[in-house]
């Protein structure tokens, strides 16, 4: 019998729900600016914000992009569209399942963990979307090896800050840390 992680399953009951309840694909919380009120008939909008904000600064002159820990690869199709040639590295063999339906031929996908990543191939710009706090830092070299000369490192991730008692919020990184 295959045995499968509990993880890939909690990923693929995201995805379901995701798309059952919000109509989306992304699989992040998004970006509420105090505009947006907090309400889940607004999930979709916020998530369509933090896509563009990524757009938004992602610098001029970049071509090639390695988009690590890509999800579903909904937005490694918005860079796609946006005239990007992109990879992705999928470390999830559900979500690369996803990803291959969503985008076929137009990427190439690694998948593996970013830190296991083995490619001759450089980028001009390595996106770690919700991605960066995944990583184990055994191998600090790798964006080094995979980025060209002039490449970029975009990371956009949750932090956490410290407040008294216990956050109703869990995940990312200490800022502190970073």
């Amino acid at each position: 019998m295959h045995k499968v992680e509990l993880k890939e399953v909690g990923l693929d009951i995201g995805l379901a729900f995701a798309r059952h309840f919000y109509k989306t694909d992304y699989l992040h919380y998004g970006y509420w600016p105090e505009a947006l009120s907090v309400d889940p008939a607004n999930v979709l909008q916020a998530q369509e914000n933090y896509a563009n904000l990524l757009l938004k600064h992602i610098p001029n002159g970049v071509n090639s992009i390695l988009d690590v820990g890509c999800g579903s690869g909904i937005f490694s199709e918005k860079l796609l569209d946006a005239g990007f040639t992109v990879d992705c590295v999928s470390p999830s063999p559900n979500l690369t399942k996803h990803v291959r339906e969503r985008l076929g031929e137009r990427v190439e996908i690694f998948e593996c963990r970013y830190e296991d990543l083995k490619t001759k191939k450089s980028y001009d710009l390595i996106l770690c979307s919700e991605s960066f706090q995944y990583f184990s830092w055994k191998r600090p070299g790798t964006a080094r090896e995979l980025l060209n000369k002039k490449g970029h490192l975009l990371i956009c991730v949750f932090f956490k800050t410290y407040v008294e008692g216990k956050s109703p919020v869990s995940g990312g990184h200490k800022i502190e840390r970073f």
